[in-house]
């Protein structure tokens, strides 16, 4: 696929999330840069087959001084939502077609926004608030003409919700999946993003599957570090990061317990990496960027071998 930057920083931009609709690509980026040092956010739009350029922007679109975070880039019904943060708090941009975001007002000083998935009209956004001092995981719906709506959800412990699909990814207590149950999002059973030091090595049961709060908290430390998520075969895939380390999770039961799957080796993490899996059929396939040139695995099963 031909890119075509329009600006110095598009250039060398580290692309990081993708969202395909109607045969159209969106992607979102950036570079850091500048006298401080901050990212510099650039969209990019085109045809599946390319080429994608990079839309010109007035800096503050994503910059400027309220500028926080661009995160990712959704789809629904042809329509684009980049999910980010500002200053303000908790914040999204809306396009109808993937071309001209459009700034809209944030959810509050105290919100913090990871990720979005269409819900009906709108969207459905989860990430985290501070109540009391406590950073915990939050969810709201949001249209255009009602904005930000709080929803209930349970707070295991300090946290937040990193990824949203059909049903939301997150850490609060432990790595665990969220479920909609009569209006309420209900957290699943914990599981562990790395070990402690010095911990034995125990792969858990069934290969892998570690499915109690006693195998993600007892034996096993929990570190925040990111999540993202892909649906392959009708599966849950999480890709989790802590310190140096990815590590692949797969469940079959909406996140009643997980099972872990291989990695493409050498996939290291680190502060300048971004990576993201993403699921179409029985296809899983990951995307990993150090900024010095992305690579695409791809694997015909979340079981199967990468390459």
């Amino acid at each position: 696929m031909v890119l075509e930057p329009v600006s110095f920083y598009g250039e060398q931009s580290v692309l990081s999330s993708v969202a395909c609709a109607g045969g159209r690509v969106v992607l979102l980026g950036a570079k850091s840069g500048g006298v401080h040092g901050n990212p510099r956010v650039s969209s990019w739009v085109g045809p599946l087959g390319g080429p994608v350029r990079e839309v010109s922007a007035p800096f503050e679109l994503f910059g400027g001084p309220d500028a926080v975070n661009a995160g990712r880039v959704r789809t629904a019904s042809g329509k684009f939502l980049i999910v980010g943060n500002r200053v303000s708090g908790a914040s999204v941009w809306s396009s109808p077609d993937g071309d001209r975001f459009v700034l809209r007002p944030a959810a509050g000083v105290s919100s913090w926004a990871s990720d979005a998935v269409a819900s009906g009209d709108g969207w459905l956004v989860v990430g985290a608030a501070t109540r009391a001092g406590a950073r915990s995981p939050a969810v709201w719906s949001w249209d255009e003409t009602v904005g930000w709506v709080t929803r209930p959800v349970d707070m295991p412990g300090p946290g937040e919700l990193s990824w949203a699909g059909p049903v939301l990814l997150g850490v609060s207590a432990g790595f665990r999946a969220w479920r909609q149950v009569d209006g309420r999002w209900v957290a699943g059973p914990a599981i562990a993003t790395g070990r402690k030091a010095g911990a034995a090595e125990d792969p858990g049961k069934d290969g892998g599957a570690l499915d109690s709060e006693e195998d993600g908290g007892a034996r096993y430390g929990v570190a925040g570090g990111t999540v993202s998520g892909a649906v392959v075969s009708g599966r849950v895939t999480a890709l989790t990061g802590s310190d140096d380390r990815y590590r692949l999770w797969v469940s079959a039961d909406s996140g009643v317990s997980w099972a872990e799957a291989a990695l493409p080796p050498g996939l290291s993490r680190s502060a300048v990496t971004a990576a993201t899996p993403a699921g179409s059929g029985d296809r899983l396939t990951l995307f990993w960027d150090a900024g010095e040139g992305a690579r695409v695995y791809t694997s015909d099963s979340p079981f199967g071998r990468f390459k």
